[in-house]
């Protein structure tokens, strides 16, 4: 659970490059408004953690979810040193007529607004967020997951609280340096997964995870 938090900390700063726009175009930019709007952030991570750590567990109950885990981490590697081997434009490009649904709430100055969002903000696509769901998927339980995601969002809050604060670096600039240090990131997540995949006892790292027994057993009563 630490990662989803450092994830969250230190990828906060990519958040200000992504989601520093509509942050700082809020219909309201009190504090409270800030709040609200992360807030909704955080439910909708909270969702996704909660539902891709279902499928997490199913995957754990038929018994590959520690390949699953080596596999997602070679793929996270694989992809820093190959970019264009995963690209999410197909995302991007279905989520056009999503982003139209903000225009309604960015018209009104009421809480509910704010909140709304945020939520719909958490629904957008983004690298970091993905990092964050491969590895709420390596949790393997629906709520386990969605405290994953719940951890990655409260990381990115800082930042994202200091937002009117600190955006005078949003620059050119500084989004370039924010990207560069991003794939040694997405590599240092990529190496615990697998570690965590191989199952070698080291707590917090790669704790052993009993395999869960896959004989069935069928009795016939005389």
């Amino acid at each position: 659970m630490w990662l989803a938090l450092l994830t969250g900390l230190f990828g906060s700063m990519h958040c200000v490059g992504m989601c520093g726009a509509i942050a700082l175009t809020l219909p309201s930019r009190t504090f409270l408004g800030n709040l609200l709007y992360n807030t909704g952030r955080i439910l909708s991570y909270t969702l996704i953690g909660f539902l891709f750590g279902s499928f997490g567990k199913g995957l754990n109950l038929i018994g590959i979810q520690q390949y699953i885990s080596i596999s997602l981490g070679l793929v996270i590697i694989v992809a820093v040193f190959i970019p264009y081997l995963l690209k999410f434009s197909f995302l991007d490009s279905s989520f056009t007529k999503f982003k139209q649904l903000f225009t309604p709430f960015f018209k009104r100055k009421n809480h509910f607004s704010l909140l709304m969002i945020g939520v719909l903000n958490g629904f957008l696509p983004c690298g970091l967020i993905y990092l964050a769901i491969i590895g709420s998927v390596v949790m393997a339980e629906p709520l386990e997951g969605a405290l994953y995601m719940f951890l990655f969002g409260v990381g990115t809050l800082p930042m994202m609280l200091s937002l009117t604060i600190y955006k005078n670096l949003l620059t050119a600039e500084w989004r370039r340096k924010i990207f560069k240090m991003m794939p040694m990131f997405a590599v240092m997540v990529g190496i615990l997964l697998i570690f965590r995949g191989l199952n070698l006892g080291i707590p917090y790292i790669s704790p052993y995870i009993e395999p869960a027994s896959q004989t069935v057993e069928c009795g016939v009563k005389h």
